[in-house]
């Protein structure tokens, strides 16, 4: 698992029930290859739903505004007169 993770560049997540937390060969090895490894499939999903969060809300912080139309023109005149009615 490890090496398949090192060639890609997706996201890989592990999760080993009922390990040692403190040992474990295949733990060593997916920590030294950069796997995030949980001790359970419910910390494994949210850690999962996390990062699908992250990446949306990145996604909103990078659209962008529409465009004003090319037929618009401020009216300042307007504008200053709804001021002056609303004062």
């Amino acid at each position: 698992m490890a090496e398949v993770a090192a060639k890609t560049s997706r996201t890989v997540l592990a999760c080993f029930m009922g390990y040692d937390p403190a040992g474990g060969e295949a733990l060593k090895i997916l920590n030294k290859a950069g796997v995030p490894t949980y001790a359970t499939p419910d910390q494994a999903v949210s850690a999962f739903v996390q990062l699908a969060r992250y990446r949306k809300n990145q996604e909103l912080l990078m659209e962008m505004p529409a465009s004003l139309p090319d037929e618009y023109a401020p009216d300042p005149d307007a504008a200053r007169a709804v001021v002056e009615r609303g004062l």
